[in-house]
C-alpha cells in the first residue's frame, strides 16, 4: 500500500500458524479529490498520517505541536507543517484607486 495512490490491495496472512490467527485485510479504494477523514476533523487520514498524527483522533484537530498558535487544523487549511514554526502571516491591502498599499 502507498499513500496518497489510488487502488485496492488485499493481503491475506498465510503464515499464521493457527487458523483461528488467520486474518484477512482489505484496503478500500477512494478518489484522491475526496481523501478519508475517519475521525471527522477536517483533516484527511493521509496528511495525518504523513505528518505523524493520529487518523482516528479528532482531539488532534486542536494541538500546536510546534507552538506557533495555529492548531493542526489551520495548519493543514494553510498548507503548512505543522511540527515547523510558522509566523503570522503578513497581509497587504492593496488600493483599487492607485495600487499602493493601505495601512
Amino acid at each position: 500500500m502507498v499513500l496518497g495512490v489510488e487502488g485496492t490491495q488485499s493481503w491475506r496472512d498465510d503464515d499464521a500458524l493457527d487458523q483461528a490467527l488467520r486474518r484477512f485485510y482489505r484496503v478500500g479504494t477512494r478518489p484522491l479529490t475526496a481523501p478519508a477523514d475517519s475521525d471527522n476533523d477536517g483533516m484527511d487520514d493521509v496528511w495525518e498520517l504523513r505528518r505523524g498524527l493520529n487518523p482516528l483522533n479528532p482531539a488532534d484537530a486542536l494541538e500546536d505541536p510546534d507552538g506557533d498558535g495555529y492548531s493542526n487544523l489551520e495548519e493543514y487549511l494553510a498548507r503548512t507543517d505543522p511540527h515547523a514554526f510558522n509566523p503570522a502571516p503578513q497581509i497587504a491591502i492593496h488600493s483599487p484607486r492607485d495600487g499602493g498599499v493601505l495601512p
